[in-house]
């Protein structure tokens, strides 16, 4: 059996989403449970934040994933990237998660530092959203974009991995 874990890092509020993979010996096939959601963190300081989103990870029994997939940020050229630069922001995105890896001591090769366009290429935040309520035949109910973005995230690794084919 596996767990994978996806973080769709950010310093206020964090996506999440899990896979877990089992074998089910009766009927001879893998069997798959999907969550999601997300936590608004606590905290003055970048480091009580990071305490905080641990605390979330193992309250919500998510501590025993094999595998932690972690959007990693980029520099973007336009206003809004410079300010985040500026302002530290993606420097303090990539410290939330490599707080987590190092937190839960996830050994290096099974921990995945992806980037937006990696996992969705250009795709709108919107774009993101359709893909996941028909992917996932939801209603277009209110869910966070950051869980919706650590979903997406998961499954697109996990098509591309092999861990299941593609939905």
């Amino acid at each position: 059996m596996s767990k994978a874990l996806s973080i769709d890092c950010s310093v206020n509020t964090v996506g999440f989403a899990t896979l877990q993979i089992s074998y089910d010996e009766q009927e001879k096939q893998k069997a798959f449970d999907w969550t999601y959601g997300m936590w608004k963190l606590e905290g003055l300081s970048l480091l009580e934040r990071c305490r905080d989103l641990c605390h979330y990870i193992q309250q919500t029994d998510n501590a025993d994933f094999t595998d932690l997939l972690i959007e990693w940020p980029m520099f973007y050229e336009s206003t809004k990237g410079q300010i985040a630069a500026e302002q530290s922001y993606t420097i303090n995105l990539a410290a939330v998660g490599a707080y987590l890896a190092g937190f839960f001591h996830t050994p290096v090769n099974r921990v995945r530092l992806i980037t937006a366009p990696q996992w969705k290429g250009n795709a709108s935040k919107e774009v993101t959203a359709r893909r996941f309520f028909r992917k996932f035949d939801i209603n277009h109910m209110h869910v966070d974009h950051n869980a919706v973005d650590a979903c997406m995230m998961l499954l697109a690794t996990a098509e591309k991995e092999g861990w299941l084919m593609p939905l």
